[in-house]
């Protein structure tokens, strides 16, 4: 819809500024658009026709208008873009909706005390030329399945009995005052009497004289005499000053939802605003009186301003003022459906949906007994609370904003989703699939907001956003994830492609972020961000995880074949500027996620802690064959795979906790810590690696009728990454046992490990080979007229495997074991003391490097195998081969530079092809036995 609004409207919706004929005493009846001082609604039991019933209205035109509107039971409020009901509105008529039902307030006001909004009636009695008529009111309120539904222009809706605005044909026959019970009207006691003698050629509409002796009202004279013209001489006006503004007031009230804009108080002035910024924008913009702005115009516009032009009523020609907007961000209602006011509250006692705009200065409160569900926009200038009885739904890139936001769904789920849409088709044996994702949906709040679910709170792709501090509460689960859209097309089974995209959630706190769950709470593919801290409790499980975007292309063809296959994890990150506590009732996953505080962090977990890690992965293949002539045929091929370890991570500015009822397990993940760091288990510590592999191999051949070539090679390797433990203490603590493999311990003052049974601290391998073949094949006659048949072949491969061992640094180190402490193929340095204790055996012994190559070449000849000048037949055959087997020992090693290193073993004591180093102190070992022996290097050749 354009940005201007009229408060004539000549043809369809949406063909002209917003608007339609208003006359005075009557609220705009603007499709979308919900515009009074004061409206309430009441729809309870079978009331079939759902009408709103008046309130009180004491007049006050400051500020913008109170909305309520309530259905209950089975009566439902069906809004197409409007909610009008019985209104009272600034001039003073009251309107219901029914032909022939205007009330005859004119005459009780001489009578008793008025109520306010009797009172408001009996303010101005307008003159109208033609025959009297009342002027229609279109219905607000329809009854379907208790359902209240603000939807955009021309929306499906169930039919009414209502009737339709007046059309500009009507305008000269519609008096807004007088019901066909009452030709006559009775003056209002108090009224001071008036010889004055109006000018009815100057205006097709006038108030009566008896009211505009009290005030001089602004009118478009001003306008028209700052353009340099006569307004005595000029174009008849639709209607005098106090007519003009009220039409200005509820166009903009209309398309804004707001009385007053830029400062302004009250209408005259804005009047008189609107009509300064019309002058000085004249020259600019090439302004006629009379005449509509064009589109270009009308993008041009830096002001809001209003303009006359001519339109044609009742066979007149007059000029109509028309308000033209200049958009601006949060101003005009996007689809033009509207119910805005100072405070609005909605009640509906089944379902509850919004695809329009629902917007109030200070409160907003909306309550459906079933489904409330908004594709649209709510706002509201203070407090927004929505609440359903079952299942709160923001959806299609709906927004809701205030300034503090609550959403509360009693008994089913809050829903905040990136709705996807999927589209798929086919012809012949061609398929086609391509997904569209609406625009996030998000949930604003300046200040605080509460999400409250009676089961599960769901953030699927979309945002929510607190200045201050944002809680979240469910029954049962909380899910901040990612929407997926995929796309692709297949042609036969020669050819396709196809893609997986993540669209993550994004979560935001200015302050605190809580999160609890009855049951589970998982953040998958997604950003939580808080300035300060962030918990988040589950009962039962709690998980950080990463998604894959996914990319695979395959295609065929004669001579060609080729795929390519993507697959990238995307991440989950936390992020506090303060402390992060994170706890589950049974397990605690993080699967390639980050984890940050600028403070503290705790993760705690009634049974496992699980720091696991994904894989990015990539592959791709190429081969091609080609034919020639006389049977000559070449071919090659080429593939590689990669899967690359990605692994989870915490940081922590100051202190890092971990622990766990049962096991904690490590996969490659980084702990690092500035303060102290420690991890706890109820049963085991075990700290392993991530694993990555690498692999490419390729392939050619040519052959053709007498020789034909080949050759062929390949490498792979598996890489570690090991889980490090970064802190300025660290302690491990475990009722079990502590395993390392190719673990990393660095500490920059004590470093503790502690096991109720065991202590291994050992090895990972990482694994290499390579191989390559080639073979050849000819065949020949020589002069003689003596075929041979010459061939050959070479192959050889390599193979080892390597021990990663673990590493731990500290100032000082505490290895306790009631059991056994084994290190094998590690280092332990420290620059003061080094203490191991074990309450059986401790043993410090090597790892061992392998590797093995083998080698081969063969050579064959058939046919003629003499020289030219002696020719003989027969075969000969070249054999060749190798084989190396080679393991070294890689020793373990126990220094302390700076200080003393103690082993006490309450049983036995093995050291094995390792070292213990006190250079500068002292080293002490204690046990019932002790054995130390040397290790050998192994090597075999065949």
């Amino acid at each position: 819809m354009s940005a201007n609004a009229s408060a004539f409207d000549t043809s369809a919706p949406g063909a002209a500024p917003v608007g339609g004929l208003v006359l005075p005493g009557h609220t705009s009846d603007s499709a979308g658009v919900t515009s009074v001082d004061s409206v309430a609604g009441i729809a309870t039991g079978n009331q079939g026709s759902g009408a709103l019933l008046p309130v009180q209205n004491s007049g006050s035109t400051s500020g913008l208008p109170t909305i309520t509107a309530i259905s209950s039971g089975n009566s439902a409020a069906q809004n197409a873009g409007m909610v009008q009901g019985i209104q009272v509105n600034q001039a003073g008529q009251v309107v219901n909706g029914t032909q022939g039902n205007l009330l005859s307030a004119v005459n009780q006001a001489t009578t008793g005390a008025r109520s306010g909004a009797t009172a408001a009636v009996t303010q101005v009695v307008v003159n109208v030329q033609g025959v009297p008529v009342v002027a229609p009111v279109r219905n607000p309120v329809a009854t379907q399945g208790g359902a209240l539904t603000i939807a955009a222009p021309n929306p499906v809706s169930t039919p009414t009995t209502s009737t339709q605005p007046a059309t500009v044909a009507q305008a000269s026959a519609i008096t807004p005052v007088v019901s066909a019970a009452a030709q006559t009207v009775t003056r209002v006691e108090g009224l001071p009497s008036s010889s004055s003698v109006s000018k009815p050629q100057k205006y097709l509409i006038e108030t009566n004289p008896v009211l505009t002796e009290l005030k001089q009202f602004m009118s478009s004279d001003y306008l028209l005499a700052g353009l340099g013209y006569d307004p005595e001489a000029s174009a008849k006006r639709l209607g005098d000053g106090l007519y003009e503004q009220r039409l200005v007031q509820q166009a903009l009230v209309a398309r804004t939802g707001q009385a007053f804009i830029d400062g302004q108080t009250s209408n005259e002035a804005q009047f008189k605003y609107l009509m300064n910024n019309a002058i000085a924008s004249k020259q600019q913009l090439n302004l006629a009186v009379g005449v509509s702005l064009s589109s270009q115009q009308v993008a041009a516009l830096t002001h809001d301003i209003v303009w006359l032009e001519e339109h044609e009523v009742n066979g007149e020609k007059v000029l109509v003022p028309v308000l033209y907007l200049a958009q601006a961000d949060n101003r005009l209602g996007p689809t033009g459906a509207l119910i805005a006011g100072n405070d609005v509250s909605l009640i509906a006692g089944q379902d509850l949906n919004n695809v329009g705009t629902l917007r109030a200065a200070n409160n907003l409160s909306a309550a459906a007994g079933n489904d409330l569900v908004n594709s649209g926009l709510i706002e509201a200038g203070n407090r927004l609370d929505l609440l359903a009885g079952n299942d709160l739904i923001n959806k299609s890139g709906g927004i809701i904003a205030g300034r503090d936001v609550t959403l509360t769904a009693l008994r089913g789920d809050v829903i905040n989703e990136r709705t996807v849409t999927s589209h798929q088709s086919a012809a012949d044996d061609a398929t086609w699939r391509k997904d569209f994702a609406d625009s996030s949906a998000r949930i604003e709040a300046a200040n605080d907001m509460s999400l409250q679910a009676g089961r599960d709170v769901k953030n699927t792709g979309s945002v929510l956003q607190a200045g201050r501090d944002l809680s979240i509460s469910a029954g049962r689960d909380v899910a901040i994830d990612s929407a997926q859209t995929e796309s692709g097309q297949t042609r036969g089974v020669n050819s396709s492609n196809s893609s997986i995209t993540q669209l993550g959630s994004t979560v935001s706190a200015g302050r605190d972020l809580t999160a609890q769950a009855g049951r589970d709470i998982n953040v998958i593919a997604s950003s939580i961000d808080a300035k300060r801290d962030i918990a988040m409790a589950a009962t039962e499980n709690l998980t950080l995880s990463s998604a894959a975007d996914e990319q695979h292309s395959y295609g065929k063809s004669k001579k060609v074949t080729e795929q390519e296959d993507h697959v990238t994890q995307v991440v989950t990150n936390l992020n506090a500027g303060g402390s992060i506590a994170l706890s589950a009732g049974k397990d605690l996953s993080m699967i390639a996620s980050r984890v940050s505080a600028t403070d503290q962090a705790y993760l705690y977990a009634g049974n496992d802690v699980n720091l696991l890690a994904a894989q990015d992965s990539n592959y791709s293949y190429y081969s091609k064959t080609k034919k020639g002539s006389l049977g000559k045929k070449t071919s090659g091929m080429t593939e590689s795979e990669s899967d690359i370890a990605v692994s989870s991570v915490i940081e922590s500015g100051k202190k890092l906790v971990v622990s766990a009822g049962n096991d904690i397990n490590s996969q490659g993940a980084k702990l690092e810590s500035a303060g102290a760091l420690n991890a706890s288990a109820g049963r085991d510590i075990n700290l392993g690696v991530a694993e990555s592999s690498e692999s490419q191999s390729s392939a050619s051949s040519k052959k053709g009728i007498f020789s034909s070539k080949s050759n062929a090679s390949s490498s792979s390797q598996t890489m570690v990454t090991s889980t490090e433990f970064r802190g300025e203490s660290i302690s491990l603590q475990a009722d079990n046992d502590i395993k390392l493999n190719a673990a990393v311990i660095y500490a920059q003052e004590h470093a503790k490990l502690d096991a109720g049974r065991d202590v291994v601290i050992g090895t990972a391998e990482r694994q290499q080979s390579a191989s390559q073949s080639s073979s050849s094949s000819k065949f020949s006659i020589n002069f003689a007229g003596a075929p041979s048949l010459a061939q050959k072949g070479k192959a050889g491969q390599e193979n080892s495997s390597e021990s990663v061992g673990s590493s731990i640094s500290a100032d000082t180190l505490d290895v306790i074991s009631g059991r056994d402490t084994a290190i094998r193929g590690s280092t332990l340095v420290t620059d003061g003391d080094t203490k191991i204790d074990a309450g059986r055996n401790v043993e410090i012994v090597s790892a061992q490097n392998s590797s093995n190559s083998t080698s081969s070449s063969s050579g064959k000849k058939a046919g003629e195998i003499g020289s030219w000048w002696q020719s003989a037949l027969g075969v000969v055959s070249l054999k060749e081969s190798n084989d190396n087997d080679v393991t070294r020992q890689v020793g373990s090693q126990v220094a302390s530079l700076g200080g003393n290193v103690n082993i006490n073993a309450g049983e036995n004591y093995n050291q094995v092809a390792s070292q213990v180093i006190a250079p500068k102190g002292d080293i002490s070992i204690k046990a019932k036995d002790v054995d130390i022996q040397a290790g050998f290097d192994v090597l075999r050749k065949v």
